[in-house]
């Protein structure tokens, strides 16, 4: 995540993360995709609230997980998982060599700007061992593009979520305004920017941070990527010391 601001504190949290029982899957893909085992230490970049570091450390591998956002570390080390969760910025990660296996997930990649998500790339690879593997999940940009001028609301704990998406074709990103109101207090809001790259724009990006594309899916189900795919989920080996 991005550094501690509104929209990752508490509203976060409780309006916009799936839950467990959502994410067991995709911790099951994870396992597969990535060959998995007891033996690997895995770096869970971005980790959020901890829900997939939670997950894959009960499946065996040594995990760690990071983010700047110590409202949702703090939930995270209340789960009193076998993770191991710390505060750090993406596009300078105190690792070197260290990890088997690397995950940004949730759309985390594309939320620092070109050069940061390019800083972070360059990072996460750093951190990887000879051959480890990176793994980046996001939003397919076609499907992104669909989001348009898109307008929903639900209830989550005391408060009503009111949301309203654009998506800016020229730039590839996608505006995501929040608006939050309570049933006691005033209302909050917020707008997320994520810029969606497209295939082509990521392999470049992770090649030059010393990353070589080895697998792209759709989605958690294993699919593989196609321009209707809800997801772009693409693996990454490294290819040399950073």
């Amino acid at each position: 995540m991005t550094d501690e601001g509104g929209m990752w504190g508490e509203d976060y949290f409780l309006g916009e993360m799936p839950s467990r029982e959502d994410t067991i899957p995709e911790a099951e893909f994870l396992m597969e995709a990535l060959e998995l085992t007891a033996e690997d230490r895995v770096l869970d970049v971005a980790c959020g609230a901890g829900r997939h570091a939670q997950l894959l450390a009960e499946r065996g591998p040594r995990v760690v997980g990071v983010d700047l956002s110590l409202s949702l570390l703090k939930r995270a080390q209340a789960l009193n998982s076998a993770a191991l969760f710390l505060r750090a910025d993406m596009r300078a990660l105190p690792f070197f060599g260290a990890f088997d296996a690397a995950v940004c997930l949730f759309a985390s990649f594309g939320l620092l700007g070109q050069k940061g998500d390019q800083a972070a790339l360059a990072s996460i690879c750093a951190a990887l061992a000879p051959n480890g593997i990176a793994l980046i999940e996001t939003w397919n940009p076609y499907a992104a593009a669909q989001l348009e001028g898109r307008r929903n609301w639900w209830r989550a704990g005391d408060a009503l979520y009111l949301a309203e998406a654009q998506f800016d074709a020229l730039e590839g990103k996608a505006r995501d305004a929040r608006i939050v109101m309570p049933l006691r207090g005033a209302a909050r809001s917020w707008t997320r920017e994520t810029r969606f790259y497209t295939a082509p724009e990521l392999r470049a990006m992770a090649e030059s941070a010393g990353l070589r594309p080895m697998r792209w899916f759709g989605d958690f189900d294993g699919s593989p990527y196609a321009a209707d795919s809800p997801r772009l989920i693409a693996a990454f080996e490294k290819v040399r010391s950073s």
